[in-house]
């Protein structure tokens, strides 16, 4: 609701008004107001009311620079649920020294994924304290559960494991209380693949890509895989090859040189990585992040395999000297497909194009009655159903 007023104000730790604002909603029915504190105030909680409606306070105290912290090192060995994992980190002075045999207190807390920090179940796993040592270091063996994993990843989240909070506190000398805390992804597989290939590859460009391998805390680990093409043979019944087109070894964060992909017939692939765990075993992504790339050549005539439609940009901008291109096709038979063209003010240019279950190249120079740009629409009926690519 628009233009409705309210009161808005500041009380003290006293409840006692230091500051007004009379607001009206906008729009979208909120309001903002601004308060400066006095300068000589009491320290204790704050509170900003909307007389008549809600309040929320806020603590007021007086500025104590701290005089160390609390840092955690990220966790870079491959983990999985029911492992113990050693968090370890450093309590450290800003006067450069470390704090030593100090204890540090610690608790565990898991919640499941798809849940938000604030709103998800926290199920206490375990409160313990542990010594820093002489350097300021500190481990704290954290013991991932998968029981208490299960208890609170609800059956609607489909998801194979939990977060681990660890919250650790460290009381100085003088009184002082300083905090930090670290959450810790935890599922039943150990590693997390991907690489940035993309989801085209031409042919007549450089191919080259990186593939990584990561623990469940994001860190890259320094391991060899494997990496197979699986082509994908018909989209609409999700049908892949049995057997690999392409195989071959990558280390992690190194990129690779992909001269053999070049021979391969076009189409698109299904991308499976795979490493060797601790035990000997091999996981890898299959069925569960595998991603497909359309490996094409700017030679082809039809598309690959069955698509309704086929659209590879290879230039989105243009100037008069370079006209932006792309390819678009169908499997389709005896298409009819119109071809819209819409600058900032409406449509434009319009043309039909008769496609055979082929590809056609497409070329837009830069005209002035494009503006600052253009949105190419392309719509064909086939079999009683209409296709619209744009």
């Amino acid at each position: 609701m628009s233009g409705k007023p309210y009161t808005v104000r500041l009380l003290d730790v006293n409840r006692k008004e230091v500051g007004v604002q009379e607001v009206r909603t906008n729009d979208f029915g909120s309001f903002d107001a601004e308060f400066t504190l006095p300068s000589a105030c009491l320290n204790g909680n704050y509170t900003i009311e909307v007389k008549g409606q809600r309040s929320v306070s806020f603590k007021v105290e007086e500025y104590k620079r701290p005089t160390f912290s609390i840092a955690f090192d990220p966790v870079k060995q491959a983990y999985a649920l029911g492992d113990t994992v050693m968090l370890t980190g450093t309590v450290k002075a800003y006067n450069s020294a470390n704090l030593q045999d100090v204890p540090l207190a610690y608790t565990i807390t898991c919640s499941g994924f798809g849940q938000s920090y604030f709103r998800s179940e926290m199920r206490p796993v375990v409160a313990d304290t542990v010594r820093v040592d002489a350097s300021g270091r500190f481990s704290i063996p954290v013991f991932l559960d998968k029981e208490a994993a299960g208890e609170v990843t609800s059956a609607w989240v489909e998801r194979d494991g939990a977060f681990f909070h660890v919250n650790a506190s460290v009381t100085g000398d003088n009184g002082e209380t300083q905090e930090a805390s670290y959450r810790l992804n935890a599922r039943t597989g150990e590693y997390i693949f991907s690489a940035d290939l993309g989801t085209e590859l031409c042919k007549e460009d450089t191919l080259s890509a990186t593939f990584y391998i990561q623990n469940n805390d994001a860190q890259q680990l320094d391991l060899e895989g494997t990496y197979r093409l699986y082509r994908v043979i018909d989209e609409r019944e999700d049908s892949v090859s049995d057997a690999p087109t392409l195989e071959a070894k990558f280390r992690s964060g190194e990129k690779l040189v992909l001269d053999a992909w070049r021979s391969l017939p076009s189409g698109k692939y299904r991308v499976v990585m795979s490493a060797t765990r601790r035990d000997g075993k091999e996981v890898s992504n299959k069925d569960v992040n595998e991603s497909t790339v359309l490996l094409f050549s700017e030679a082809d005539k039809r598309p690959p395999l069955f698509m309704e439609d086929y659209l590879v940009v290879r230039r989105a901008e243009f100037s008069e000297e370079q006209p932006a291109y792309f390819y678009y096709g169908t499997s389709f038979k005896d298409a009819y497909v119109l071809v819209d063209v819409y600058n900032e003010q409406g449509r434009i240019e319009s043309t039909v194009l008769h496609l055979d279950d082929s590809i056609a190249p497409m070329e837009f120079p830069y005209k002035a009655k494009y503006g600052r740009g253009i949105a190419v629409l392309f719509t064909f009926v086939k079999e009683g159903e209409m296709h619209s690519r744009r």
